[in-house]
């Protein structure tokens, strides 16, 4: 078997390794108590922060939501003004369509009045021009038949004269 050899140590050395270990313990439990205390103290300005930024976030909603209301009420009153505006204008141009239709019929009737007069009119200087034709045509016809008349007696003259003259021709008492 092997020798194992068995080395002391010096209970002065042990102390002194235990010592500065454990001080060496310390300074880095010291060191983790301060890393903690900085990561705890940063926490709690991170967390004062995130709180700090909630409350701006839930004021600005605030904001946010009354301005939306108020702008809410001014599209509201807005869109009732322009409805008013717009029953208005179509009560306007109801109005005036109506009285476009009024001065349309008042202009037709008065057209059509005006037509029927001058219709009347010329109809009765057709008619009194026809009635002073029809009176010169009988006045013509009236004409014709004593032209035909008188004609009709100058050719029996004619005749009467003729045959008077031939017997006065054939006559000899007449013809010495």
């Amino acid at each position: 078997m092997s020798e194992l050899i068995l080395k002391s140590y010096k209970k002065k050395d042990v102390d002194a390794f235990l010592l500065e270990l454990n001080a060496e313990h310390l300074r880095a439990l010291t060191q983790k108590d301060d890393e903690i205390k900085r990561l705890f103290s940063q926490s709690e300005h991170y967390r004062e922060e995130c709180e700090s930024k909630d409350a701006l976030l839930a004021e600005s909603e605030e904001r946010h939501n009354a301005e939306l209301e108020n702008k809410q009420r001014e599209l509201d009153a807005l869109n009732a003004r322009i409805g008013e505006k717009l029953s208005a204008a179509e009560k306007a141009a109801s109005d005036i369509l109506e009285q476009a239709n009024k001065e349309k019929e008042e202009i037709r009737a008065k057209a059509q009045s005006d037509a029927e007069s001058y219709v009347e009119g010329v109809k009765k200087q057709a008619e009194a021009v026809l009635a002073k034709v029809e009176k010169q045509s009988q006045v013509c016809i009236e004409g014709q038949r004593r032209a035909e008349q008188t004609i009709a007696l100058l050719n029996r003259q004619l005749d009467d004269t003729a045959a008077l003259l031939n017997g006065l021709a054939s006559d000899p008492a007449v013809s010495e």
